[in-house]
Order: C-alpha cells, then structure tokens, then sequence
C-alpha cells in the first residue's frame, strides 16, 4: 500500500513557476494535503492541526478575492504591508507566519524520524518542539503544547497508520521532506527578510 507520502509529493512539483516563486493555490493545496498526516499522530496534535487547518483557509479565501492579483503567495503579504494591515492578528500576514512555523515543527518532527529510526515519537516531537515552536510560546501556550505532545502515539503505531512500515515508507517520507521543506524555507525568508518575523509570544 502507497504511503500518504508518495500521495502529497507530487503535488510539490506543481508550486513553483518557472521564474521559481510560489503559486498559492498549489501550495495551500498541498499542505491541506498534510493535514491526514497530522492526524495520524493523534488526538494530542488536534492544537497543531486546527492552526494550520485554519491559516491555510485564512489565506485560501483572501486569494480568492482576486486570483489574478494573488496568484503568488508572497504578493498576499505584500498587499497587506502596502495597505497597512499585515500587523493584526488575524491578518494573513500572521497566518503565513504561523502556517510556515507550524509546517517547520511537522517537518523537523518528521525528519527526525527518518535520521533516528530507534527514536520514539513522543521524543521526536519534543525534540522538534523545542526547536522551532517553543521560542514563539508564553507559558500557558508552552504548557498546553508540551502536555499534548506526550500523548504522542508509540512509532510503530503512527507508522502503520501511514502505509504499509519498511523502509519504501522512509524513502518516500525523505522524499517528501525533500520536496516540501524548500518552500518553508522561503516563506521563513521572505518574512524574515521583510521583517515580518514576529518574535512575540503568543
């Protein structure tokens, strides 16, 4: 049986334009692709999905306003900067941030899955909580995620949920990884470099 992996990977090849920038549909589309993935690590990453589920929609419906104008994901952002509404909460400037931090914690928890094959699930998790997530949390945030993280499901059960577990699974997961990981990097970049990057805690 074909693993979820081998599933979302092909979509990636469809983001980019040929000047290489980020088309939003295919994007979105692709990490609501990633949702099915999130849920097979259990009821304690309901918190992780219900956030990407939404700022995938956040952004999904502002796009939709004008398909031609946001055609690329970055110019959603760009068009709220020039407008002077990127800042507030609820702004799709912040659910790209959020959207691409969250993706950043699935991926390292994912990759270190694939470097560690003796490392439990639950140790995974809080190894890549800590270092992507948890430097953006306050104190009650941090508590809750922690907590929730420890009813992470043991490997084999969250592998066998996946596909058929072996090492074709590995492959196709590092595969994905490979091909998905990319675009979360330039996201990071592009806020980043605009100073969009917004450190506080939540």
């Amino acid at each position: 049986m074909a693993s979820i992996f081998s599933q979302v990977t092909p979509l990636t090849r469809r983001i980019r334009t040929a000047d290489r920038d980020i088309q939003s549909v295919e994007f979105l589309e692709c990490a609501r692709q990633v949702l099915p993935i999130i849920d097979k690590f259990g009821t304690g990453f309901m918190m992780v999905k219900s956030d990407i589920s939404g700022n995938i929609e956040r952004l999904a419906q502002r796009q939709a306003t004008d398909a031609s104008k946001f055609r690329l994901l970055f110019s959603i952002v760009t068009d709220e900067v020039e407008r002077g509404e990127h800042t507030g909460a609820y702004s799709c400037t912040k659910g790209l941030l959020w959207l691409t931090r969250a993706l950043q914690f699935l991926t390292d928890l994912l990759r270190r899955l694939y470097e560690d094959r003796a490392i439990a699930v639950s140790t995974a998790a809080s190894d890549a909580y800590y270092a992507t997530l948890h430097q953006y949390h306050g104190w009650i945030t941090s508590s809750a995620f922690i907590l929730a993280l420890k009813l992470a499901p043991s490997r084999e059960g969250f592998f066998a949920k996946l596909g058929t577990p072996g090492e074709q699974m590995m492959t196709e997961m590092k595969e994905f990884l490979d091909a998905f990981v990319p675009f979360l990097t330039d996201s990071h970049m592009f806020l980043k470099e605009h100073g969009l990057d917004d450190p506080t805690k939540v």
